[in-house]
């Protein structure tokens, strides 16, 4: 009868082991979802600050000390550098613009970094260009945010 009790208290103790596994690996399974989710908001909100023509708001997406390369190679080191210029071009030549973005793959590095690549349209009044971003994202507490940018035209012979 002892070992009975024993045995009974091996597959008690057992299957409350494989059930604590089980959560914990549905925990995980959820987590790079929810990563993702945020991560996929975080490039909506791109696109909206854009679309407003709202630099502050695009400015909160950034790190402090944020890298940026635009599509004309210009490297723009900070948040404010960014700000400033983006600033500058609203009001003139991406003043009509409206910003379209997708995400293309979101590859994690760590749970709190991921890599982003992103295709671009940018429509003016009477043309659109096209274009890749790539995206340093990490986490800053609970918040997604952009630690580098690189984009990249696509020119109009390499387009598909």
């Amino acid at each position: 009868m002892n070992k009975l009790i024993k045995f009974i208290a091996f597959l008690i103790v057992l299957a409350a082991g494989a059930s604590f596994a089980s959560a914990q690996e549905s925990k995980q399974s959820t987590k790079p979802a929810r990563e993702e989710s945020a991560i996929r908001e975080l490039v909506k909100k791109m696109e909206a600050g854009w679309n407003a023509k709202d630099v502050s708001r695009e400015a909160q997406l950034y790190f402090e000390d944020v890298d940026y390369i635009n599509s004309y190679g210009t490297f723009l080191k900070g948040r404010n550098e960014i700000a400033e210029g983006h600033r500058y071009i609203y009001s003139t030549i991406y003043k009509d613009t409206t910003l379209t973005l997708t995400i293309e793959k979101i590859r994690f590095l760590r749970p709190d970094a991921a890599i982003v690549h992103v295709f671009n349209s940018l429509k003016k009044i009477d043309k659109t260009s096209k274009g890749r971003m790539t995206l340093v994202v990490a986490k800053e507490g609970s918040e997604w945010k952009i630690a580098a940018q690189q984009i990249t035209s696509i020119q109009e012979s390499e387009r598909r």
